[in-house]
């Protein structure tokens, strides 16, 4: 079973550690922050939820236990099971600031920008943003004249599918896996970018439909 695929590893370990995982309100917070926004650190967790970092990475253990949740090598980064791969992390942290997602959303909206074209943010912060997208391949840059034009690579459109497809699988594993461990929930909220389930517990999880799209929308 060494070769077993980390999505179907999410069915190890089921049972009474779903119910250590969804029994508890803070525990479903980071479970569905991560979700939305992988490749973060806990201090980024905590500051986001507005809570110690001891007490996020005390709670981020119950995930890892539970088979839901891996870290990388350097233990300080945490994304969902068969999600995300450490080499792909990279591409999260060239996209999680504001700067960056206000770039790539821009991109994405009008698909060829000149420097000056950018709104929102200053030219310097956009040109350092741009290079550190540039470095990883999300993004190219062309002149013409003077003028410096930025798009999208396809890289970026294919890594994007991809978190997409693999967060859809995770999704329909995770509710199979719950259902094997009689965990009652019902889904109560869906959009095209995430869907929203409550357990018996009262308490809701958000998971993620489209990571990259999350992860602008969120990004810090």
């Amino acid at each position: 079973m060494k070769n077993m695929h980390p999505l179907i590893e999410i069915y190890n370990n089921y049972g009474q550690k779903d119910e250590a995982v969804v029994s508890n309100e803070l525990v479903c917070k980071i479970f569905s922050r991560i979700s939305n926004t992988p490749g973060r650190t806990s201090a980024s967790i905590a500051k986001t939820l507005g809570i110690d970092p001891k007490t996020v990475e005390w709670h981020l253990k119950k995930l890892i236990d539970a088979n839901v949740v891996v870290q990388n090598s350097q233990k300080n980064k945490y994304w969902l099971k068969g999600v995300l791969n450490e080499n792909e992390l990279i591409y999260m942290d060239a996209l999680s600031s504001d700067a960056s997602a206000i770039i790539v959303n821009q991109l994405i909206e009008k698909g060829r920008l000149s420097l000056n074209g950018l709104e929102d943010v200053n030219r310097n912060t956009a040109h350092r943003k741009i290079k550190l997208l540039e470095n990883v391949g999300l993004v190219s840059e062309t002149k013409s004249g003077r003028e410096i034009f930025v798009h999208l690579n396809e890289k970026f459109f294919v890594f994007k599918e991809k978190l997409r497809t693999r967060m859809n699988i995770f999704t329909v594993t995770y509710l199979r896996r719950l259902k094997l461990s009689k965990v009652g929930f019902e889904i109560i909220g869906m959009s095209e970018f995430d869907l929203t389930i409550m357990t018996d517990y009262g308490f809701p999880i958000i998971l993620s439909r489209d990571p990259v799209f999350t992860v602008l929308k969120y990004a810090k």
